[in-house]
C-alpha cells in the first residue's frame, strides 16, 4: 500500500499560525515598547489579510470584510495601547533625584535645633530615609476580622469574614507619577520555628498534631492539611496609579494563626469577662522594585491589634465604615474548651527606615 502523500499548508493556514506565535510573544516574552509595537503592527496586517483571503471570510462581502478587519484592529489597539503607553513612559521618564549626604544634612540642619544636629545621636550627617518621601506603601486592610478555631469541631483555623483569597487582603499603593515595575515581596515570620510552637504547646497536645514539611495536621494525619511556613514569595508585575490587592501567601497567614492558638492566653469563660488584648507581630514583608531606572527595597512590618474573647461571648466584625459585617455567637457547650480561640483582628503596617 503505498504512503499518503502529505500536503502542503495553504497560506491562509500559515498566516494563521504566524498570528498566534506573534500574540504570543507578544503577549508573554519582556521587550522594549517599539519592538512590541512593531509586532504588533505585523499581526495587525496579518489579521487583516486573514479576513480577506482565509477559507472561512473569503466569501463574504468586501463590506463585512473591512467591518470584520477594522474591529479587529481596534481590538487590538484597546488591549495594547495602555501597556506600550505605560512602558513607553517608564523607559523614557528622568531619574528621580535623590538627595546626597551633604543636602539631606542641610534638610536636618534647617529643621532640627542647634544643638540636636551637633549632638552625638546626629553627627555630621546622618538623615534617616524617612525624611525621603516614599514611592511605594502597603497598606493594611481595616476590616476587623474574626479569628476562630474551636477544637472540638475544627481542624482548621477559619477568619470571617475573607477576602477574595480567604484571607485579609492588603494594597500596594503607588504614590508617584512614574508606575513601578518588577514588585518582589519576600515575607518572613519572626520567632521559633512554627514545628517547635506546636508540638510544645499545651492547646495542641491532646489533638494529635503531626507537623511534616511545611504541613501541619491533627488527629494523627487524619484531618485537613493546612500550609505553614516561615518564608513565602510574591510577584507583582506592574503598579499604575489604582491601588494593587496584596494577598499574603496562606502558608504565612497560617504560620500567625496556628502561632496564636499555640501561645495566646484566653479569658474565663464568663460573659462579663472583658477581651484580652494585645498586639502581635504577623510577618514582616521586605518589597524590591524598579521605578525610574532605579531600583528601591522597602520594608514593612505587618501587626494584628486582637482581642481574644471566651466562648459565651458574642463576636462581632465590623467593616472599614464602622457597619457590622458579621456576627458569631456563643460556641455550644459541648464543644467549649480552654483550647478553643476566638478573637477579634484589625490589622496595621508600619515602615522600617534604614540609612
Amino acid at each position: 500500500m503505498m504512503p499518503t502523500e502529505k500536503k502542503a499548508l495553504d497560506s491562509s493556514r500559515i498566516e494563521t499560525y504566524i498570528g498566534i506565535i506573534l500574540g504570543i510573544v507578544t503577549a508573554a516574552i519582556p521587550m522594549t515598547w517599539w519592538l512590541r509595537a512593531t509586532l504588533l503592527v505585523v499581526l495587525s496586517g496579518v489579521v487583516c489579510h486573514l479576513w480577506f483571503r482565509h477559507p472561512l471570510t473569503i466569501g463574504l462581502s468586501h463590506g463585512w470584510k473591512w467591518a470584520g478587519s477594522l474591529l479587529s484592529l481596534l481590538i487590538i489597539l484597546a488591549i495594547s495601547w495602555k501597556p506600550i503607553r505605560s512602558q513607553y513612559r517608564a523607559e523614557h521618564t528622568a531619574p528621580e533625584h535623590i538627595p546626597g549626604a551633604d543636602e539631606i544634612a542641610a534638610e536636618v540642619a534647617k529643621r532640627l535645633p542647634p544643638s540636636e544636629v551637633s549632638s552625638p545621636q546626629y553627627g555630621r550627617v546622618v538623615a534617616p530615609t524617612k525624611s525621603l518621601p516614599p514611592e511605594v506603601v502597603l497598606v493594611a486592610d481595616e476590616t476587623t476580622y474574626l479569628l476562630i478555631w474551636i477544637a472540638g469541631s475544627k481542624t482548621a483555623p477559619t477568619v470571617q469574614p475573607a477576602g477574595k483569597s480567604g484571607y485579609p487582603a492588603m494594597e500596594l499603593k503607588n504614590l508617584s507619577s512614574s508606575p513601578v515595575t518588577g514588585v518582589t515581596i519576600d515575607w518572613s515570620v519572626a520567632g521559633p520555628p512554627i514545628e517547635k510552637v506546636i508540638r510544645s504547646s499545651e492547646h495542641f497536645k491532646k489533638y494529635s498534631p503531626i507537623f511534616d514539611h511545611g504541613m501541619y495536621w491533627m488527629d494523627n494525619g487524619q484531618g485537613v492539611g493546612i500550609p505553614a511556613e516561615s518564608h513565602d514569595h510574591s510577584d507583582i508585575p506592574y503598579v499604575a496609579n489604582a491601588p494593587v490587592p496584596v494577598d499574603i501567601p496562606s502558608s504565612i497567614w497560617f504560620n500567625f494563626f496556628l502561632r496564636m492558638i499555640a501561645t495566646k492566653e484566653r479569658p474565663p469563660d464568663n460573659s462579663r469577662t472583658p477581651p484580652i488584648k494585645t498586639t502581635e507581630p504577623v510577618a514582616m514583608a521586605v518589597l524590591k522594585y524598579r521605578q525610574s531606572n532605579e531600583t528601591y527595597i522597602r520594608t514593612f512590618h505587618v501587626k494584628a491589634l486582637m482581642n481574644v474573647l471566651p466562648d459565651s461571648a458574642l463576636l462581632v466584625s465590623f467593616g472599614a465604615d464602622g457597619h457590622v459585617t458579621g456576627e458569631v455567637g456563643q460556641v455550644d457547650v459541648p464543644h467549649r474548651s480552654s483550647d478553643n480561640l476566638r478573637a477579634q483582628m484589625r490589622f496595621s503596617i508600619s515602615e522600617s527606615f534604614h540609612r
